[in-house]
């Protein structure tokens, strides 16, 4: 008789990936342990805001989909555009308060000037990045949200259709 064994979770890919992305924010992607190199670290030090920056030009610039896009091509625009957003959170980690703070003073200033479109779909992520550096939850959804690439439904940072 063969023993019976419960039947195997049947998971998405987007379920699945939502579980790796967890794994590689805990792990951030690794950059956590490259910059425990002193040498690197310190070379770094004066250029992680400008690396902030470029990450988060890089975010605006990938969540500006063409017209026509597919839904798969949002997707990994998305996704992309995400894990840019990591990497601008994890420098802006390494910075002092007040870096952080100036860095908002930047983005604010940015979204002045940019594509509303994009601007407006992006506000829920930096207001949650607001509340991070302020010491709060960043998720209170609809107005501050943690900006993560997977999702098993439509995506908030969606262009409305």
């Amino acid at each position: 008789m063969r023993p019976e064994f419960p039947e195997p979770t049947r998971r998405s890919v987007a379920a699945n990936g939502k579980v790796i992305e967890q794994e590689q924010i805990l792990t951030t992607h690794n950059l956590a342990v490259l910059l425990a190199q002193a040498d690197i670290r310190t070379a770094l030090n004066p250029h992680l805001e400008g690396l902030a920056r470029d990450c988060f030009t890089w975010v605006r610039r990938g969540l500006q989909f063409p017209k026509g896009a597919t839904h798969h091509k949002r997707l990994l625009s998305t996704k992309n555009a995400a894990y840019a957003w990591r990497q601008m959170v994890f420098f802006l980690s390494l910075l002092p308060a007040s870096g952080r703070e100036q860095f908002l003073a930047w983005v604010a200033e940015s979204l002045a000037a940019g594509r509303r479109d994009v601007d407006d779909r992006m506000r829920p992520a930096i207001v949650g990045l607001g509340r991070a550096v302020a010491g709060q939850m960043p998720e209170a959804p609809p107005e501050a949200r943690r900006f993560l690439g997977w999702t098993t439904e439509r995506h908030w940072i969606f262009p409305p259709t």
